[in-house]
């Protein structure tokens, strides 16, 4: 009887760790998406907006894969016609001081967040994935999300 109970003890603290293991890393795709769009929208006040050009900050927080889009996109002939991480053409000042992180679905390494940005009136609300990246959480797609 006793080894059958220690082998449920032990199988039991195994789903424990794996459940904690599990919402650990979704909080770090929350955290470092909360980081980005703070760092972000406060080089954008500052109107020192990070470049996408090689060796950039950006890399961070954003994926390769998108990063070449970014650039690519960036040096067409069309150009962009707005700000890719905000998903639009200019801020709100309230967008810098409500920042709201809420996470909607992970899998090992996908995530996907609703980032809140501003407040009342002047909420705005956009989708972002991130995906695990050597290791470490990094942006590869935002759009504007239809509902808040």
């Amino acid at each position: 009887m006793r080894p059958v109970a220690v082998a449920l003890l032990r199988l039991s603290l195994i789903w424990m760790l794996v459940g904690s293991c599990s919402s650990v890393a979704f909080a770090d795709a929350k955290g470092q998406v909360a980081e980005f769009y703070g760092w972000y929208l406060g080089r954008i006040a500052a109107d020192d907006p990070p470049s996408l050009s090689e060796g950039t900050d950006l890399k961070r927080y954003v994926s390769s894969a998108r990063l070449r889009k970014l650039n690519r996109q960036f040096n067409s002939p069309d150009g962009m016609d707005n700000d890719y991480f905000i998903q639009a053409q200019d801020y709100l000042d309230s967008w810098i001081k409500y920042i709201a992180v809420i996470p909607i679905s992970e899998s090992a390494k996908r995530a996907q967040l609703r980032v809140q940005l501003g407040e009342g009136d002047e909420l705005y609300t956009l989708r972002v994935i991130a995906v695990k990246e050597g290791g470490e959480w990094k942006i590869d797609m935002v759009s504007v999300s239809r509902s808040p």
